[in-house]
Protein backbone atom coordinates (compact mmCIF):
# COMPACT_ATOMS: atom_id res chain seq x y z
CA UNK A 1 0.00 0.00 0.00
CA UNK A 2 1.33 3.89 -0.42
CA UNK A 3 1.92 5.55 2.19
CA UNK A 4 1.07 9.08 2.89
CA UNK A 5 3.42 11.59 3.15
CA UNK A 6 4.29 14.25 6.14
CA UNK A 7 6.93 16.08 4.26
CA UNK A 8 6.30 19.67 2.49
CA UNK A 9 5.19 19.55 -1.15
CA UNK A 10 4.86 21.75 -4.31
CA UNK A 11 1.44 23.99 -3.94
CA UNK A 12 -0.96 23.73 -1.31
CA UNK A 13 -0.43 20.86 1.68
CA UNK A 14 -3.16 18.35 1.83
CA UNK A 15 -4.64 17.36 4.71
CA UNK A 16 -4.45 14.12 6.52
CA UNK A 17 -7.06 13.08 5.85
CA UNK A 18 -7.00 13.73 2.13
CA UNK A 19 -3.71 12.22 2.26
CA UNK A 20 -5.33 8.56 3.65
CA UNK A 21 -8.27 8.77 1.47
CA UNK A 22 -5.44 9.00 -1.91
CA UNK A 23 -2.99 6.26 0.01
CA UNK A 24 -6.06 3.45 0.15
CA UNK A 25 -7.38 4.71 -3.29
CA UNK A 26 -3.95 3.94 -5.03
CA UNK A 27 -4.09 0.37 -3.11
CA UNK A 28 -7.35 -0.50 -5.11
CA UNK A 29 -10.27 0.23 -2.36
CA UNK A 30 -13.70 1.55 -3.57
CA UNK A 31 -14.94 4.33 -2.26
CA UNK A 32 -17.03 2.26 0.30
CA UNK A 33 -14.52 0.37 1.51
CA UNK A 34 -12.41 3.45 2.10
CA UNK A 35 -15.14 4.84 3.98
CA UNK A 36 -15.54 1.86 5.90
CA UNK A 37 -11.58 1.31 6.91
CA UNK A 38 -11.61 4.72 7.87
CA UNK A 39 -15.26 5.16 9.52
CA UNK A 40 -16.32 8.07 7.82
CA UNK A 41 -19.38 7.94 5.16
CA UNK A 42 -18.67 7.64 1.56
CA UNK A 43 -19.95 10.83 0.80
CA UNK A 44 -16.97 12.47 3.22
CA UNK A 45 -14.74 10.49 0.87
CA UNK A 46 -15.67 11.25 -2.15
CA UNK A 47 -15.10 15.21 -0.49
CA UNK A 48 -11.60 14.60 0.38
CA UNK A 49 -10.71 13.14 -3.00
CA UNK A 50 -12.16 16.09 -4.57
CA UNK A 51 -10.80 18.40 -2.00
CA UNK A 52 -7.50 16.50 -3.13
CA UNK A 53 -7.87 16.43 -6.74
CA UNK A 54 -9.00 20.10 -6.53
CA UNK A 55 -5.41 21.33 -4.64
CA UNK A 56 -3.22 19.24 -6.90
CA UNK A 57 -4.89 20.42 -9.93
CA UNK A 58 -5.66 16.76 -11.40
CA UNK A 59 -9.07 16.06 -13.27
CA UNK A 60 -9.58 12.66 -12.42
CA UNK A 61 -8.51 10.68 -9.05
CA UNK A 62 -6.00 8.64 -11.45
CA UNK A 63 -4.53 11.98 -12.13
CA UNK A 64 -4.74 12.84 -8.17
CA UNK A 65 -2.67 10.27 -7.53
CA UNK A 66 -0.15 10.51 -10.59
CA UNK A 67 0.27 13.96 -9.11
CA UNK A 68 0.81 13.26 -5.32
CA UNK A 69 3.48 10.15 -5.98
CA UNK A 70 5.57 13.02 -8.12
CA UNK A 71 4.85 15.23 -5.41
CA UNK A 72 6.20 12.95 -2.88
CA UNK A 73 3.04 12.99 -0.92
CA UNK A 74 2.27 9.51 -1.55
CA UNK A 75 5.50 6.81 -1.27
CA UNK A 76 5.36 3.13 -1.43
Amino acid sequence: MLRPQDGAALGPALSARERDCLAHLASGLRTQQIADRLAIKPVTVEMHIRNAREKLGANTREQALAKAISRGLLTL
